[in-house]
């Protein structure tokens, strides 16, 4: 078997395997549901440093600036969790803070091995590899719902609770990420039925499960990203730096949006219409509204932050705490990946991850610009980029962390230089030389 076979299949099980792990550590064991969701990641790496030792060369061609920021804002999101974890915060173990550590750490550098292997096959190839495994991700889901299993960590009576994502919303939000990557594929392929005719009913399917999750913020979000594209928006710079005031644009129109989602077509998609429901966004606006004042007037440990789950430690959501989960206001959260992010890791982890962000960014909008296999994921990211302000599917926790560390890891491995005549034999037999 070829060493670069090995480490797509690694990759191609890992989203599955991560979804299994996020399972084990709801329902059973933390600290074991962590190490088992990094296992194919290490798997990965392990296999990588083997070959290396194998060749005696550790070779990896990347863009150092990007790949170190990354190190860095990694490093401030491991810090947050022991901060955390030495300030007392509840349920907060050393063994689940080392697992914490490990889970975030080990799949971005996975990531790096995975695209560094296949640098020569083009991106087409780690763009099916990337939609081969969240496919897979959806059926082990699948699987496991119609076994009767349920989702352990956030579930709700009357919707598809998949089992093995971090929370009921977060399946939507997946299946809202690969479906605009699916229908940017759709578009560029209007002429050849055969591959857009399999695209359309994945799509058509993705669709029916996001309809029985029904996260309306994130289907609102979704609609507003198919007009984008429509018009051609999705890939002006503005998209980024108006993604970034998300909260404030949506706390000033939520009246206007109540309009919209109430009628006929929307009202039927969103299910649940309600005013109150609506213009506070479930309750989640008074949430961003003290996270808002916390940043503006407040500002205690906006530097270098409040370790992870720092509202805990100020107090901050204590009311809300007491009407919704029942005093425990370590359970309760922004609903904001940035402003958790800001919280517990302050101006100096948050600042980093928006010049990331950026800088994936500009690396697809490039690729969507010239029509190259990466493009299609531009109006993915997007949607993620308006999410990170209203959902913690792309926090450090959350999955949107994994598909935001992948496309980061094609921005960090610098492409190889194309030559006009072909590559040397040995480095053909470099590429498909086996570790025996």
């Amino acid at each position: 078997m070829y060493k670069r076979d090995v480490i797509n299949f690694l990759f191609l099980i890992s989203f599955a395997v991560y979804g299994v792990g996020n399972y084990v550590t709801a329902a059973m064991s933390p600290s074991i549901g962590l190490l088992l969701s990094s296992s194919t990641y290490l798997a990965i790496i392990g296999f990588y440093l083997l070959d290396m030792i194998y060749k005696k060369s550790f070779e990896m061609k990347l863009r150092t600036g990007v790949y170190w920021l990354m190190v860095l804002f990694l490093l401030s999101a491991i810090a947050a969790s022991f901060i955390s974890q030495f300030k007392g915060f509840p349920n907060m173990s050393m063994n689940v803070t080392v697992g914490k550590a490990i889970a975030l750490f080990v799949p971005f550098h996975a990531f790096l091995v995975v695209i560094w292997y296949n640098r020569y096959r083009g991106d087409e190839v780690l763009v099916r590899l990337c939609i081969g495994g969240l496919s897979l991700l959806l059926l082990v889901n699948l699987l496991g719902y119609g076994a009767g299993m349920t989702n352990q960590g956030h579930s709700l009576e009357g919707r598809l609770n998949l089992p093995f994502f971090g929370g009921l919303y977060s399946a939507s939000s997946m299946m809202i990420f690969l479906s605009l990557v699916l229908i940017r594929q759709v578009g560029m392929r209007l002429t050849r039925p055969t591959q857009w005719s399999w695209r359309l009913a994945f799509i058509a399917i993705n669709f029916v499960m996001i309809y029985l999750i029904n996260s309306r913020l994130a289907i609102m979000i979704f609609f507003m990203i198919l007009i984008m594209m429509f018009f051609g928006a999705v890939r002006s710079r503005a998209v980024y730096w108006v993604s970034l005031f998300t909260i404030p644009i949506v706390l000033s129109l939520r009246f206007f949006l109540y309009e919209i989602v109430s009628l006929p077509f929307f009202a039927g998609i969103m299910q649940r219409v309600d005013f109150q429901d609506v213009t506070s966004f479930n309750g989640r606006a008074y949430l961003w509204e003290i996270g808002m004042n916390w940043l503006l007037t407040d500002q205690r440990g906006i530097l270098f932050g409040n370790g992870t789950g720092g509202q805990y430690f100020l107090d901050l959501l204590t009311f809300y705490a007491r009407l919704w989960s029942g005093g425990q206001s370590d359970l309760l959260h922004f609903h904001s990946s940035s402003l958790e992010m800001l919280v517990a890791q302050g101006l100096f982890g948050y600042v980093i991850y928006a010049i990331l962000l950026y800088k994936v960014f500009a690396y697809f909008r490039e690729k969507y610009l010239k029509d190259e296999p990466f493009g299609d994921f531009l109006p993915a990211f997007v949607f993620m980029l308006f999410l990170l302000q209203v959902d913690t599917f792309v926090y450090v926790t959350g999955f949107g962390f994994m598909l935001f560390a992948f496309l980061l890891a094609r921005v960090c491995v610098k492409e190889p230089v194309k030559h006009s005549t072909p590559a040397p034999e040995a480095l053909v037999a470099e590429q498909d030389a086996t570790l025996v």
